[in-house]
């Protein structure tokens, strides 16, 4: 997957500390030691930094260690031990940081292992892959189970070209995302005639699980909106909350059996 909020953060701070480092104290380098910086290539600098400035970037606000297994959850891209977040997800379905609600039914389903972020805390904290490996290891030998044997990179290469592409292709005989298509129009209102445009395409198909959220981000791409929150999405005149699944929707309210259709408009401030 694509790097993590934390990951991006971690490797911007890492620059900045060694950008800071090279520009405290000493006397000005030559200008023989300019040239010679400027013909090295970058790749080949090292980056220092203390362990202490990377721990906020490295740590799982859940077991408060490093990350193990590093995972992130897709709808607001915070990172946990795969261990932790799932054992959270059995009791509530919140992202523990941020509190949004991931998923309404199934929040296993929008976690995503974080193999960027993994990599860099076995590059930063020294011993920390290797103990892991041996707590795996003693764990498979005290259940009395074997343990499988990972592939490495040669074998991985050596697998044959089709048979990669026939595991990249989903097993439409086993795994079933049920689709739903409606409709996405332009509420007609006095205030939605100017800061809002009609879609071109309103017409869309996508899976039943997709939420109120997705199709608020949908809309922010669309209409270049600020934020996905700017825009509200109605469903027979009823303002729909952001964690709602198009399933739901469809059966809790429109409750008819032509196809559905929901409008949107700029959000409403209401004052109680």
């Amino acid at each position: 997957m694509e790097n993590s909020e934390a990951a991006q953060r971690l490797i911007a701070a890492a620059l900045a500390a060694h950008a800071s480092g090279d520009n405290e104290g000493g006397d000005e380098p030559s200008n023989t030691d300019d040239a010679a910086a400027q013909s090295a290539p970058a790749r080949n600098k090292e980056i220092r930094f203390l362990l202490r400035n990377a721990n906020p970037f490295i740590v799982c606000q859940l077991c408060m260690g490093y990350f193990v297994n590093a995972t992130t959850i897709s709808e607001c891209l915070h990172t946990f031990c795969k261990s932790c977040i799932v054992r959270h997800f059995y009791d509530v379905k919140t992202c523990p940081i941020c509190n949004i609600l991931v998923h309404e039914t199934n929040p296993l389903e929008t976690l995503r292992p974080d193999r960027t972020m993994q990599s860099l805390v076995f590059k930063i904290v020294e011993g920390l892959q290797s103990d892991e490996e041996a707590r795996e290891r003693a764990f498979y030998e005290a259940q009395g189970i074997h343990q499988p044997a990972k592939p490495t990179q040669s074998e991985n290469d050596a697998v044959d070209p089709a048979r990669k592409r026939a595991k990249k292709m989903p097993k439409l005989d086993t795994v079933r995302d049920e689709q739903i298509a409606f409709t996405l129009k332009k509420e007609e209102t006095d205030e939605s005639a100017d800061k809002l445009q009609a879609l071109d395409k309103p017409f869309i198909r996508t899976s039943v699980r997709a939420t109120i959220l997705h199709v608020k981000k949908f809309l922010a791409l669309r209409l270049h909106l600020q934020q996905p929150e700017d825009v509200d999405i109605l469903c027979r005149g009823e303002v729909m909350g952001k964690e709602y699944s198009l399933e739901y929707v469809a059966r809790t309210r429109w409750r008819k059996e032509d196809q559905l259709c929901l409008t949107y408009r700029p959000k409403m401030e209401f004052q109680v």
